[in-house]
């Protein structure tokens, strides 16, 4: 929403809240404005939009990856202002979510990133697991040390919604994981499967990844080590699986991986018993 509370676009746009047809974006206020003034706007707007359309026609998005704030704005910063300006939990919650595979709850939100693709591979633990996770850029830093064998991990979003990858470590050992959440991205069933992944604009690298449930993929140790370790540094990477029922590239373009990577090692090694 451009322009501030008292102009007349917005103004009409109000009215259409009677017909219930009409859904509105709350995100991305830095970009009508700078020095706190889009915010400050938004922060007037937000009572009025919820007072004429309803909690259920407002939709909040992260607004990642930023585009042309990409060196000022971060996932935290903006969740940050969403609870500035929406600051009753219940609002909050009864507030529709933009999510890759439509508008979710947010009190649902983390649950639906961190915990749909990988329950059976990865969080097969209680709901509330998935609710501790920190987002560090657009990773998120999910802590399961409370398990028997500790694990902490990051994931991370495809640049269309079409797949996750998550890198985890317990110990000393690492794996990535790969799922997808379109049945037709799916490799056939068997129990390994050939795909290849490339770092940057660099070449492809073959390698095999067990299939661990109908829409997980986890690489070995040594390819895991070396899928993280360059990532790390790359500004994207991306996986093409030839045997999924409609080839396909999954891409991912992260901020802040090399931190993210650092802060799951570091979490794992302090989780690690001592020896």
């Amino acid at each position: 929403m451009r322009g501030s509370a008292s102009s007349p676009g917005f103004r009409y746009l109000l009215t259409a809240g009677a017909q219930r047809r009409t859904f509105v974006k709350v995100s991305a206020a830095y970009r009508n404005g700078k020095d706190g003034v889009g915010e400050a706007s938004a922060l007037k707007a937000y009572p009025l939009l919820r007072d004429a359309l309803g909690l259920d026609r407002l939709v909040w998005g992260s607004d990642w990856p930023h585009t042309q704030f990409e060196t000022v704005e971060t996932y935290k910063k903006t969740r940050a202002f969403l609870d500035a300006m929406v600051p009753d939990v219940a609002e909050r919650e009864a507030m529709p979510v933009e999510e890759p595979g439509g508008a979710v709850p947010l009190r649902l939100m983390r649950c639906h990133r961190l915990r749909a693709l990988f329950v059976a591979a990865l969080v097969a633990a209680a709901p509330a697991l998935a609710q501790q996770g920190e987002p560090i850029g657009s990773w998120w830093l999910l802590d399961m040390s409370g398990e028997a064998a500790p694990r902490h991990a990051i994931m991370t979003m495809s640049t269309q919604g079409s797949g996750v990858v998550a890198f985890q470590c317990s110990g000393a050992r690492s794996s990535v994981l790969l799922g997808m959440n379109k049945p037709e991205f799916r490799p056939e069933a068997g129990a390994t499967v050939a795909l290849e992944y490339q770092i940057g604009g660099g070449s492809r690298h073959q390698a095999r990844a067990a299939l661990t449930s109908a829409e997980t993929l986890e690489f070995d140790e040594a390819v895991s080590d070396a899928i993280i370790a360059a990532a790390a540094e790359a500004s994207s990477f991306s996986f093409h699986l030839p045997q999924a029922a409609t080839e396909v590239s999954l891409v991912f373009r992260p901020v802040e991986t090399n931190e993210a990577v650092a802060r799951m090692r570091a979490a794992c090694a302090k989780a690690a018993p001592a020896r």
